[in-house]
């Protein structure tokens, strides 16, 4: 008879019937007196959210082998109750105690603590930003499902770190994520409840990145999943999303069919976030009135800190649609002050560097105002906020060269905005100031707001013209250019996007977004030629970063370092490290001398040449050397900036931040560096053997900007235009 009652637990927990699961399982551990029984009981009403009754069947397995589960279960108990400090330390103490157990070889063979506990310590890790421990959570689960099988945390693990990357804007390994948990799952098939988040998951994916039509599609497949049955919560999510995928494709009568059915489904009062929604179709419905309203209602709720931004930000866009411009503009600064102490809170950089720009709503929103009222100044003011801030702490810092931690820095910006030194020039550096520092280059500038696609052109320091256009017209445009630079599409971008009456022959600073900066630039072709045959181009994150590169003093003595094949298995690389140390009559650090601490005495050279492994994780960008990887953090903090860095490898120009700041080149600015040369996708070896050997014999000690530009036209007329145009500058055109 036991036999039977702990096969029907069995059964029925493994159909996740939790119902039923419940009161056999306990009914088969009364009869046999085992404690998987038991710990299938506590599991079922766990997962219906009978709290009182895990707390008591946990009690009883707090005794036994399966104290790890237990705790796991407490810990789901206290995350359940609002108490989550001390779900944390139970979280923690059974990851500890169950790899404790399995280093012993004692755990029970079914037990899954501590993949689970690390996979509910990434979410929590995750929803506080705290990105590197959540990705630290994330590799010590993956570890542990490899101990014990447990494949539907393996799932959300690979979730977990999808929304990580996809939270730093690392869209490819955003999506490597989240297809390799779509993969599994479909080896394992074992219920429909990874189905459907994954499906979330993916549908949420195409609406950020503006794909309306799949994204439409997903959410219909789960809506229609549901059709006869309870709409769950990610039937009820779906709907939402479905209003603002029509709300963004501008179909307002699809979007308020979608809200009206979601609001029949619902049993209990609307969320807060479909309040916002509500809010966002009234502002497309031009119903300013009604947002007022509905932001009203939304405002007595429990908001989060994100939600509470949204009520101010829309609030200023129901004001300004009144025409109470003047009031608007104070709401959206009080959503951006707000926004500008929750960034100083934030210890690490690579944190900061990602907080604003995935809040952009307020600045952007006081951009468009000012934009529209001819303010250009005031619209540049507005976007320096939020374009580099952490870029502009970091090279603040540079007024006290001893500093030599992250720590250091954030004390000296505490001290510093409390009362700035009279003699501080960085902190008085405002717009028109940066302009002029910068008034013997064409400075073009372009920015992306939910309202359109701007590009702004400054001639001799002096505003010359501006432009805009629809950003859903112009963003796939400049996606498929930045994959496949091809010929006709050349001429079109070229128009669009340059100044027809830009001198030239001239130095062209550009500032803007990833956006735009993943752009082969130099494969444009305006008035019928390429444009790296016209004008020498840098790259920076925002205009006072621009303005401060370019002032540094150039320094014309110095050690010139040359680096290759540290991993010795880049044969090419050090074939090209042999060939760059030769033109400059030095000799290079190759194979196993090419060490971090060769790198770490540089930040005072007058050149680095780097041939080596590059990659782009959750911690940054880093570069891989013959005693172990260095980050992009690590040269942040330690200073390492030589005057001039070239970085031959594959595409060491990307990031994993929106300021650009822990990409390779970002870093080697913001630690000292006026000027880094790096590539935006990979380049064949001998294409970059190449394309070396002509930079530095067109004078790229001496002028980067114009021996990049010349390097590449040596090279137009015979190898692909993919190849050569992936090479650009980051810093100052000088």
């Amino acid at each position: 008879m036991a036999c039977s009652v702990e096969k029907r637990c069995e059964k029925a927990f493994a159909k996740e019937d939790f119902l039923q699961a419940a009161p056999l399982c306990e009914k088969a551990h009364r009869q046999s007196d085992k404690m998987r029984p038991l710990a299938l009981a506590a599991e079922s009403h766990s997962q219906l959210s009978n709290l009182n009754e895990v707390e008591r069947l946990c009690a009883l397995l707090l005794k036994t082998p399966r104290k790890p589960q237990a705790l796991y279960l407490l810990g789901v108990v206290a995350t359940e109750s609002g108490q989550r400090d001390k779900a944390k330390g139970l979280f923690e103490e059974a990851y500890a105690l169950a790899v404790q157990q399995y280093a012993e070889a004692n755990a029970p063979k079914d037990q899954r603590a501590a993949s689970r506990a690390a996979l509910q310590l990434a979410f929590m890790s995750r929803n506080e930003n705290k990105l590197e421990d959540s990705e630290a959570w994330v590799q010590r689960g993956l570890h542990a499902v490899k101990v014990q099988d447990d494949f539907k945390t393996e799932v959300f693990l690979l979730a977990v770190r999808h929304s990580i990357e996809a939270w730093l804007g690392n869209e490819v390994a955003a999506e490597t994520a989240l297809s390799q948990a779509e993969a599994l799952h479909r080896q394992r098939d074992k219920s429909n409840q990874e189905h459907r988040y994954l499906l979330v998951l993916r549908a949420v994916q195409n609406l950020d990145q503006a794909r309306w039509a799949l994204a439409e599609q997903q959410f219909l497949r789960l809506v229609n999943s549901s059709e006869g049955k309870h709409c769950d919560q990610d039937c009820l999510s779906a709907w939402l999303s479905l209003v603002r995928v029509y709300v963004r494709q501008r179909n307002l009568d699809k979007a308020e069919a979608a809200l009206n059915e979601y609001l029949r489904l619902l049993s209990v009062p609307p969320t807060s976030n479909a309040l916002l929604i509500r809010a966002e179709l009234a502002a497309e419905q031009r119903n300013f009135s009604k947002m007022l309203e509905v932001l009203a209602e939304a405002q007595d709720m429990n908001l989060t800190e994100d939600e509470r931004q949204w009520v101010l930000t829309f609030r200023g866009n129901a004001l300004a649609g009144l025409g109470h411009t003047a009031e608007a503009k104070v709401v959206f600064n009080e959503a951006i002050e707000q926004l500008e102490e929750m960034h100083r809170t934030l210890a690490a950089p690579s944190q900061r560097s990602s907080f604003l720009r995935m809040r952009r709503w307020a600045f952007w929103r006081l951009f468009d105002e000012h934009i529209r009222q001819s303010k250009v100044l005031e619209a540049l003011e507005v976007a320096e906020r939020l374009m580099a801030p952490t870029f502009m702490e970091l090279l603040s810092a540079k007024v006290e060269p001893s500093l030599s931690s992250a720590e250091e820095v954030h004390a000296l910006l505490q001290r510093t905005e409390q009362a700035p030194a009279p003699d501080n020039a960085v902190f008085r550096l405002n717009v028109e100031k940066a302009l002029e520092l910068l008034s013997q280059d064409e400075l073009l500038l372009f920015f992306s707001t939910d309202k359109g696609f701007y590009r702004l052109w400054f001639h001799q320091g002096r505003f010359a013209e501006a432009h805009s256009w629809p950003l859903e017209e112009v963003k796939p445009r400049l996606e498929a250019f930045a994959l496949r630079p091809a010929l006709p599409e050349a001429e079109a971008l070229g128009a669009l996007l340059w100044p027809s009456e830009l001198p030239r022959g001239a130095h062209v600073q550009l500032v803007g977004p990833e956006m735009v900066r993943r752009l082969p630039w130099a494969a444009l072709r305006v008035r019928g030629e390429w444009l790296a045959a016209q004008n020498a181009m840098a790259w920076a994150p925002s205009l006072k970063v621009a303005a401060l590169l370019h002032a540094r003093a150039r320094q014309e003595k110095g050690a010139v370092v040359v680096l290759g094949n540290p991993t010795q298995d880049l044969p090419h690389a050090q074939a090209e490290a042999l060939q760059v140390a030769k033109y400059l009559k030095v000799e290079p650090f190759l194979g196993v001398r090419a060490q971090r601490s060769v790198l770490e005495s540089l930040s005072r050279a007058r050149l680095l040449h780097l041939a080596a492994h590059t990659s782009v994780g959750a911690q940054g960008a880093s570069i891989e050397l013959a005693d172990g990887k260095l980050y992009a953090h690590e040269i942040l903090e330690r200073g390492l900036g030589p005057q001039t860095v070239v970085l031959s490898s594959c595409a060491s120009a990307r990031s994993s931040d929106g300021e650009g700041l822990m990409s390779l080149s970002g870093s080697f600015l913001a630690a000292g560096s006026r000027q880094v040369v790096a590539s935006l996708r990979s380049v064949e070896d001998a294409v970059s053997a190449e394309f070396m050997r002509h930079f530095y014999l067109e004078g790229g000690l001496e002028a980067p900007a114009w021996a990049l530009a010349k390097a590449q036209m040596k090279m137009a007329d015979h190898a692909p235009v993919e190849a050569w145009s992936a090479f650009v500058l980051w810093g100052t055109t000088r």
